[in-house]
Order: C-alpha cells, then structure tokens, then sequence
C-alpha cells in the first residue's frame, strides 16, 4: 500500500453529499488506513472496489451516489483511478435506512 500511495501522491475527492461525521466539499483520501486491499483472488475474480471503479470508467459515469456506508471506500477508489489513469467522479454519499 505504501508503494502505490508514494505513486499516486496526494489524493482527493468532491464530496456533494455528506461523509458520516458530515464531512462535505473536499475530501482527502486516506487509502493507507486500509492497508493492503486485495483486489483479486482464486474465489474472487475482481473485488468490489476494482470492479466499481473500472466498471464506472467504462461507463463515463460522472456523479456516484450511495450510502454513507462506503463514504471510507472511496479513498481506494480514488487510489485505484489514479493508479490506472482512470477519471474520478463526483462522490455524493446520503444516510443510510436504518430502520
């Protein structure tokens, strides 16, 4: 992790929405504190956050939404776009229904 966070340099995201502790505007990506994040196995051919971000690329999707619940993720998403030279949407995350 602290290899690709040295290439990417210092990453960022606009938050439309709000993160849990309400953070708006923009954000600073801290995908170190995930450590090491697998992104394919023998069980898994592509993990979640690989195949979002490459699967929004190919879209041209410009604005996600979702739950307050990956507000966190984001931060390797961003890493993952600059790693692979991929356009970076707008983030919007929204409360989640919790009952």
């Amino acid at each position: 992790m602290d290899k690709a966070v040295a290439r990417a340099g210092v990453l960022t995201w606009t938050e439309t929405g709000s993160g849990p502790q309400g953070q708006t505007g923009v954000i600073t990506a801290a995908p170190q504190m995930w450590g090491d994040v697998i992104l394919a196995g023998k069980e898994t051919p592509a993990s979640y956050h690989l195949a979002a971000v490459v699967d929004d690329a190919l879209q041209g999707v410009t604005d996600v939404v979702r739950g307050q619940d990956l507000f966190w993720a984001t931060s390797i998403h961003c890493l993952l776009q600059a790693l692979l030279g991929l356009p970076e949407p707008t983030y919007r995350h929204h409360k989640l229904i919790l009952d």
